[in-house]
């Protein structure tokens, strides 16, 4: 299964905290959020982190990390456990557009445009536009 193979190692995460300049812990508990619960694995999360892991630096991939920080240490404050879907669920569009609104970002600004195109069905418009 990807996820198990995704949590092998943590050299994904080293990388990533390094190519990007965040600490090694934050990384981690922003790869727990988005893949420990198979219930909310998302593919566009997961091409995502695979991008920040390439190495191919673009806006959307610096945003991402850093709103995945933002939000999983929110989650976590809140004592929310990233195995527990209902409570993720019900938590999630609060502290998503507080996440959102502390960067100063529209959600669209948080996916690469390759990654929208690939995904075109689970984007809207304004995420279409928002790279051109």
């Amino acid at each position: 299964m990807w996820r198990d193979h995704l949590f092998l190692d943590d050299m994904d995460v080293e990388y990533i905290a390094k190519e990007y300049n965040y600490k090694f812990e934050e990384i981690k508990r922003a790869k727990e959020y988005l893949f420990k619960n198979d219930d909310l694995l998302d593919a566009v999360n997961v091409t995502m982190w695979e991008l920040a892991k390439s190495g191919k630096k673009h806006p959307s991939v610096t945003n991402f990390i850093s709103h995945e920080i933002i939000q999983s240490g929110k989650m976590q404050k809140e004592k929310i456990s990233f195995l527990n879907t209902a409570a993720r669920d019900a938590a999630w569009p609060k502290l998503h557009a507080e996440t959102l609104a502390e960067q100063n970002l529209p959600p669209a600004s948080l996916f690469h445009p390759d990654v929208i195109a690939q995904y075109s069905l689970e984007f809207g418009s304004r995420y279409h536009n928002y790279w051109k």
